[in-house]
């Protein structure tokens, strides 16, 4: 018996895979798409950085939104500390006697807000009438803001007044006399009050303007002072001329 020996295909046998037949017979080909393989590669990475930068800016942007959610709901969890207002009051008033028991004075504001690490009350709208002995007619001082400082053993009882204040005293039905300025300090246990800036004061017949005053309510006595831009000046009316004092 004899072995012949095998005989492949002779179309097998030549069959050359392209990625062969470009590398080994046309290296001129491989090369010019090289350039084209390089900058698909190039291009899959960019997609993927790209997509890479955009979660995280989106994770980023939720984190940072988290964050603020939890220190919002922390701050409302934390109690409030500072000089906070613990009374309010609207539309109320304060009365104050002598030792006889007689009304001497009374504090009245829109609103009342205190301060307890100050022993400070804010009025919005504040009405100070104080009352004398031998007048029935109280001084009724009035502004659009003040505050009240109670009386400690650091200080007297004192308001403060500004912003328009206005005061004035009747007898009868008729205006005796009254005064304005911008800033008053009213003292209720004395009927004493103070101002340093100009105010005006006036009566039927008169009008005195000065850089500053001192009152005591009670005696019906008043100290006007003048400064180098005003000095105390009185314009008397009659019916046919205004004289200056």
């Amino acid at each position: 018996m004899i072995n012949l020996p095998k005989v492949t295909n002779a179309s097998e046998a030549n069959t050359i895979s392209p990625q062969s037949a470009q590398s080994n017979k046309n290296p001129e080909a491989y090369l010019s798409a090289l350039p084209r393989t390089l900058n698909a590669i190039a291009e899959n990475i960019n997609l993927r950085g790209g997509l890479l930068f955009s979660t995280f800016i989106i994770t980023s942007g939720l984190l940072f939104h988290w964050i603020l959610n939890s220190e919002e709901s922390t701050k409302e969890r934390e109690p409030m500390f500072g000089n906070q207002p613990d009374l309010y009051l609207l539309n109320a008033s304060i009365s104050q006697f002598n030792q006889q028991g007689n009304l001497d004075s009374v504090i009245a504001a829109q609103k009342f807000t205190h301060y307890p690490l100050t022993d400070v009350t804010t009025l919005k709208q504040p009405n100070v009438r104080l009352y004398s002995l031998g007048n029935s007619q109280p001084w009724n001082i009035v502004s659009e803001n003040g505050r009240l400082l109670s009386l400690s053993e650091y200080r007297q009882e004192v308001v403060e007044l500004w912003d328009g204040v206005q005061a004035a005293r009747f007898d009868g039905n008729q205006q005796a006399l009254s005064f304005q300025t911008e800033n008053l300090l009213v003292y209720p246990g004395q009927h004493l009050v103070k101002c340093d800036q100009k105010v005006v004061i006036s009566n039927a017949t008169s009008e005195t303007t000065a850089a500053g005053m001192q009152a005591r309510f009670d005696i019906g006595r008043f100290k006007l002072y003048s400064s180098e831009n005003q000095r105390v000046v009185t314009k008397i009316f009659s019916p046919s001329s205004a004289t200056e004092i």
